[in-house]
């Protein structure tokens, strides 16, 4: 691979260093297990339950499997195609997980909940095209999920559900993650393995959690 099919700086890793390698990124690579390990244990929580009834919690648990493999191709591959096949999984899972959060979860009518989600993919199209793509070390495209956590944290919250505090517990464990996501290039000086690796292993539990919130616990 040609390092001129390398994407741009803000979209580079500690870890990888400027290395076009297959395996200049085994952290970053490997840690993409987690994702498809929480998919495959995602499965139990389906047991006693309709799969056709919880569709969409089948679908999310496939994204999140074929998030470990797309993020697993960008971060060895580490080419446009790669970066694609990276992106367009998660952008899969946040979208399906609005409509899933707000209509199971929350309890709105899908017209309501197709408002909230197109306000969101609005504010989501506005930053990424008004906001320099390198801010926040390439971790803009997740500020709208995080608050869109904390407009259901609160949502849950007003109606009285129990579901608020394990909602609110996840939005602080993503925030967290998303830090180790963001500050991954300015530490390579003092830790050159960088920390995106710890990003996909507390995101992948994330993901899990959230998942796990819209099934029965009887289930």
């Amino acid at each position: 691979m040609n390092p001129e099919e390398m994407l741009p700086r803000h979209l580079a890793y500690c870890e990888r260093a400027g290395d076009p390698g297959f395996w200049a990124e085994p952290l970053n690579f490997l840690s993409n297990g987690f994702f498809i390990l929480v998919a495959i244990l995602g499965i139990q929580l389906l047991r006693g339950i309709s799969w056709r009834a919880y569709w969409d919690v089948v679908a999310l648990l496939i994204s999140l499997f074929v998030i470990g493999i797309g993020s697993g191709l960008w971060h060895s591959v580490a080419t446009k195609w790669a970066v694609v096949a990276d992106v367009i999984p998660i952008y899969v899972f946040i979208n399906l997980y609005i409509f899933s959060l707000f209509i199971r979860l929350i309890g709105l009518h899908w017209f309501k909940t197709l408002l909230i989600w197109l306000v969101f993919s609005a504010c989501n199209v506005w930053i990424q095209t008004n906001v320099p793509s390198d801010v926040l070390n390439g971790s803009l495209m997740y500020i709208p999920p995080l608050v869109m956590l904390g407009v259901a944290t609160t949502w849950l919250r007003l109606q009285y559900k129990h579901s608020w505090k394990p909602m609110a517990a996840i939005s602080v464990l993503f925030l967290i993650s998303l830090t180790f996501r963001t500050i991954d290039t300015s530490i390579c000086s003092s830790f050159p393995y960088g920390t995106h690796f710890i990003w996909h292993t507390l995101n992948a539990w994330v993901l899990y959690s959230l998942v796990k919130l819209l099934v029965p616990k009887q289930a």
